[in-house]
């Protein structure tokens, strides 16, 4: 299962881009990221558009992604005017669909550089379907520190659970194709 959550972690090096975009999920590990980086100067502005799924919003928190997200930041200090969010979505398909018409009305520009930020689990499939959606975007990954833990059963639940998610989406052709070392189930 390890190389599995490897598989799944994709990391980059962070850079300089135009904003940090928090994608929904049941953690607050995503947030603690995105405020690192923007705290560190890779972007001046954090974005998050998701109510919630499966795994989050009102099941977790009862309220919204979105407005957790934003209480979470604005108790770390980060100013509001910095902070773009609206309940959107509730899953990741719609979040690659709609962020970067969102942002680009919110910002008034072209979005060029995005720092995506995910839990380690759904960074793959959230960075393919981002890149699918809006190709002409260069997406980087820095997903939440999160370790992987040998047995964790909900964790290697999670891990079955993306992989085919991700092996389903790509024959509806929601994203771009898994990188070659991407398991196969069945």
């Amino acid at each position: 299962m390890k190389n599995c959550w490897d598989i799944l972690n994709v990391k980059d090096d962070p850079q300089n881009c135009d904003v940090i975009f928090v994608l929904g999920g049941s953690s607050l590990a995503p947030v603690q990221r995105a405020f690192e980086l923007y705290k560190e100067g890779f972007a001046p502005k954090i974005a998050f558009i998701s109510v919630g799924g499966n795994f989050g919003g009102e099941k977790v928190w009862g309220m919204p992604e979105n407005q957790k997200y934003r209480e979470v930041l604005l108790g770390f200090g980060v100013p509001p005017e910095n902070i773009f969010t609206k309940g959107l979505t509730t899953d990741t398909l719609a979040e690659a669909q709609k962020a970067i018409p969102f942002l680009e009305k919110e910002l008034g520009t072209n979005v060029l550089r995005m720092i995506l930020v995910s839990r380690p689990v759904h960074q793959l499939r959230a960075f393919l379907t981002f890149r699918k959606q809006h190709p002409e975007v260069e997406y980087l990954n820095c997903p939440a520190k999160e370790e992987y833990t040998e047995g964790d059963q909900e964790t290697e639940t999670r891990i079955l659970q993306e992989i085919e998610r991700i092996r389903i989406y790509s024959k509806k052709g929601d994203i771009c194709m898994p990188p070659p070392e991407f398991p196969v189930l069945g």
